[in-house]
């Protein structure tokens, strides 16, 4: 079950008084409610800290880069086979 909207309601204090209580006593008793408001605090914090998205965005780009390199290396090992092979015949 998602609980995003209610979770929502709470952190931008729309719920009056006894929704407020009535999240905070679920919260306690309900994992998975637990858990998806964990999730949004953390994905809070992460999105509020730009240099963590900056090293997120670099470490993609290096791994993008990495694969790459990876790709041309066995496309040239490749050519190389098949050119000995060539001249093996």
């Amino acid at each position: 079950m998602r609980y995003t909207e209610w979770i929502d309601s709470y952190v931008g204090n729309e719920l009056d008084e006894a929704g407020m209580k009535r999240f905070e006593m679920e919260l306690t008793v309900n994992h998975d409610l637990a858990l998806e408001y964990n999730f949004e605090k953390d994905m809070d914090k992460i999105l509020s800290q730009p240099d963590l998205l900056d090293f997120r965005a670099k470490c993609i780009t290096a791994q993008d880069e990495l694969n790459l390199s990876s790709r041309k290396f066995v496309i040239n090992i490749a050519k190389i086979n098949i050119m000995r092979k060539r001249k093996s015949i």
